[in-house]
C-alpha cells in the first residue's frame, strides 16, 4: 500500500484527497466505517513514510513524495 500511496503522492494531496481516493476499500464499497478505516489507515503510513524521509508535509498539510 505504500507503494500506491507514493504513487498518489507524485503530486501534492491532503489527507482528505487521499481518503476520497480509497487505499484500502474500492470506490463504491460505501459502509459507515470506511471513511474513518481509510483515514487511519492512510494516516499510518504517511507517518511511516514520513519518518523514512520518503514524503514531506506542505505546510498547507498536503503531502508529496520526495
Amino acid at each position: 500500500r505504500s507503494a500506491q500511496l507514493l504513487g498518489y503522492l507524485q503530486t501534492p494531496h491532503s489527507l482528505e484527497e487521499l481518503v476520497d481516493r480509497r487505499l484500502l476499500y474500492p470506490q463504491g464499497y460505501d459502509v459507515p466505517f470506511v471513511p474513518c478505516a481509510e483515514r487511519h489507515t492512510i494516516a499510518m503510513h504517511l507517518g511511516e513514510l514520513l519518518a523514512q524521509g520518503q514524503v514531506a508535509k506542505h505546510g498547507d498539510g498536503r503531502y508529496v513524495a520526495l
